[in-house]
C-alpha cells in the first residue's frame, strides 16, 4: 500500500465522552509566593501574567495567531511549573475512573491576545491532556470547542483541562482588551523517568 492511499476512508467519525475540567484555581494560585528575578515577591497568578508579558514575540508559525512565549516555560519559570502541576493533578483525577497513570507537563507557554488575534482550530494530540489557565477575564473572546458544540467565555484564574486529541479554537479578539493566558500539554507514564524529573522542574516530580 503507497502512502497516497490513505485518505478519509480511513478515518472513522464517532461520539464519545471524554474527561473534562473546568473549575476555578485562582486563590490556590495567589496562595503560592514566587520570588521574581526582580527579587521581588508576589503571587503565582501575578507573576504567571508579568512573566508572559516579559517573554512574548511574535509568531504566526503555530496555530497561535498571537504573540506567545516558547514551549517550554515550566523548565525556567516556577510559577509556570507551579500551574501545570495542577493541572496534573486534575487531569490525574478526572482520569481515575479510566487508568491511573502519573502525569508530567510536556510543554508550556503563554499567550497575550489582542484586537485581531486568533487561534486557528487545532488539537495537542499525541498529548495525553491540554489545559489553559486564564489570567484575565475572557468576555468576548470564547474558546470554542466545534466537534462538542461547547463554548466557554473563561474567567480569571479558571483552569480548562481536556483530552489533547479534542479540536478547539480561540475566537477573533473584537474588543480593544487584552486576552492573556498560560496553556500547556500533559502526558502519562507508568514511571518516574530522569526526563519526567527535568520536565517538572521546579514543581513536584511525581504528582499523587
Amino acid at each position: 500500500m503507497k502512502l497516497s492511499d490513505f485518505n478519509h476512508k480511513n478515518n472513522i467519525e464517532v461520539t464519545e465522552t471524554y474527561p473534562f475540567s473546568h473549575t476555578n484555581v485562582l486563590s490556590e494560585v495567589e496562595f503560592k509566593e514566587i520570588k521574581r528575578h526582580t527579587g521581588q515577591t508576589v503571587n503565582a497568578h501575578i507573576d504567571l501574567e508579568l512573566t508572559t508579558r516579559e517573554n512574548v514575540g511574535v509568531t504566526f508559525t503555530s496555530n497561535v495567531k498571537s504573540y506567545m512565549t516558547d514551549w517550554n516555560m515550566h523548565k525556567n519559570f516556577e510559577s509556570f511549573a507551579y500551574i501545570g502541576n495542577i493541572a496534573c493533578r486534575v487531569a490525574k483525577r478526572i482520569s481515575a475512573n479510566m487508568f491511573k497513570p502519573n502525569m508530567f507537563i510536556g510543554e508550556s507557554w503563554g499567550i497575550v491576545y489582542n484586537k485581531g488575534k486568533h487561534t486557528k482550530r487545532h488539537s495537542h494530540w499525541p498529548y495525553t491532556y491540554a489545559f489553559g489557565y486564564y489570567l484575565t477575564d475572557c468576555n468576548t473572546s470564547p474558546l470554542l470547542f466545534p466537534t462538542a458544540n461547547k463554548k466557554i467565555y473563561p474567567k480569571k484564574g479558571d483552569l480548562i483541562v481536556f483530552p489533547g486529541h479534542v479540536q478547539h479554537e480561540v475566537a477573533t479578539i473584537e474588543d480593544n482588551i487584552e486576552r492573556i493566558m498560560v496553556a500547556g500539554n500533559l502526558f502519562h507514564s507508568w514511571e518516574t523517568t530522569k526526563e519526567t524529573e527535568i520536565n517538572n522542574y521546579f514543581g513536584q516530580k511525581h504528582i499523587r
